[in-house]
């Protein structure tokens, strides 16, 4: 419908043990919107969640999408899983800014790396938002910046392994946001952290 954005997520059990308490949310435009899935959720089980009639900003373009899944193990040890992509209202835009994110391992805490470039032919202001799962904190998600025509920076990120386990392996996303006189602009780029266990001192 118009002015009204309609989200499906759906999501399999790929685990060796049952998920708890499955719960989703997204966020989109600003607002975050949650819906129960499952009590338990099997090995190998799919669950289907339905958002509608989310309301869209006035400015067409592309705007970040973020789903979060949450869940609990039988020992009740609360995991997540985080995805984000763009969606495309009103009009398709292709961003002139560029955005590749740098594998990282931490034990508590570590620097995420996003090379960014600006490959239009003019001078971008534009914002960086890190996406990260539950487990994970940083201190300043958020920052600005003014990146030239074909000039490249690479935005840092320090993080806080909060409450994740030594072997897993996150996906993790920035978001690059712009604006013209007519459109919003969305590049996601892709990173990924893994725990390690903390070396002897």
């Amino acid at each position: 419908a118009d002015g009204i954005l309609q989200v499906e997520v759906r999501a399999t059990n790929k685990g060796d043990e049952p998920a708890r308490e499955v719960h989703v949310h997204i966020m989109f435009s600003g607002k975050r919107h949650g819906q129960p899935g499952k009590d338990l959720l099997r090995e190998s089980e799919p669950v289907t969640v339905f958002f509608r009639n989310i309301p869209l900003p006035p400015k067409p373009g592309a705007y970040p999408l973020i789903t979060r899944i949450g869940f609990q193990d039988i020992k009740g040890h609360p995991f997540s899983a985080v995805s984000c992509t763009s969606v495309s209202i009103g009009q398709n835009t292709a961003s002139a800014l560029e955005c590749l994110g740098k594998a990282a391992s931490i034990s508590k805490d570590g620097i995420l790396r996003f090379a960014v470039k600006n490959s239009g032919s003019e001078s971008r202001r534009a914002s960086a938002t890190l996406v990260l799962p539950e487990e994970l904190s940083a201190q300043i998600p958020r920052m600005d910046l003014v990146i030239e025509p074909g000039q490249e920076q690479v935005l840092l990120f320090e993080i806080s392994n909060f409450s994740a386990l030594v072997g897993a392996v996150y996906p993790v996303f920035c978001c690059l946001e712009y604006d013209s006189e007519h459109a919003h602009y969305t590049q996601v780029g892709n990173g990924s952290v893994r725990i390690v266990k903390a070396e002897n001192l």
